[in-house]
């Protein structure tokens, strides 16, 4: 009976490993996910306080206090980014664009708002980058429609969803989560032992 406990334990111990080695988002499992490639962590929820314009979203997420984080901010965007496109000379628009951390996050991992995937409420529209657009600072800014999988340029007075982002120091590593796993699995058979 013991052994039972124990095995079932291992078993879904390695299928964890397993899937979480390979993965490069990751839930936390406190409403944020955390790219491994690009070391983002990202709110789960794309769209928790509505459309807004360019110096709220920001003010939004400079603000904002999450998961027991305060260094929020919007994603940025490359400028150029070779991998779009459309380039501008000094800016870069369309579609393909894998140098902003939304334009990564769409054509690199595969997120949209028809195929969220660890996401939430993924919205088809256009959300702000915290970049300015190089040609109009004062008036434009980057964006990104993760309906269509493209960056474009828009008035900061126009209203789009905000999507907060922070900088990540270090991520866990497969071999730190396995040896947590183990170490629950052990102390799950641990108790199974002592009831039987």
């Amino acid at each position: 009976m013991r052994f039972k406990y124990l095995k079932a334990a291992l078993a879904g111990l390695f299928l964890f490993v397993n899937v979480t080695a390979n993965a490069t988002l990751i839930n936390n499992g406190d409403g944020t996910i955390t790219n491994t490639d690009t070391i983002l962590m990202w709110l789960q929820d794309a769209n928790t306080n509505g459309a807004m314009n360019w110096v709220d979203a920001n003010s939004w997420a400079d603000s904002l206090v999450f998961a027991g984080y305060d260094d929020w901010r919007l994603a940025s965007a490359l400028q150029p980014d070779p991998s779009c496109s459309i380039q501008g000379g000094t800016y870069s628009v369309g579609t393909g664009c894998t140098g902003s951390e939304m334009g990564y996050l769409s054509n690199i991992e595969g997120i949209s708002s028809a195929a969220s995937g660890l996401f939430v409420n993924v919205q088809p529209g256009q959300y702000w980058s915290a970049t300015e657009a190089p040609f109009n600072p004062i008036g434009a800014a980057l964006t990104y429609h993760f309906g269509e999988a493209g960056q474009g340029v828009l008035n900061k007075t126009d209203t789009l969803f905000a999507w907060a982002v922070r900088d990540v120091s270090a991520v866990p590593e497969p071999a730190t989560i396995a040896l947590l796993g183990l170490g629950l699995a052990g102390l799950s058979w641990s108790r199974k032992r002592k009831a039987a």
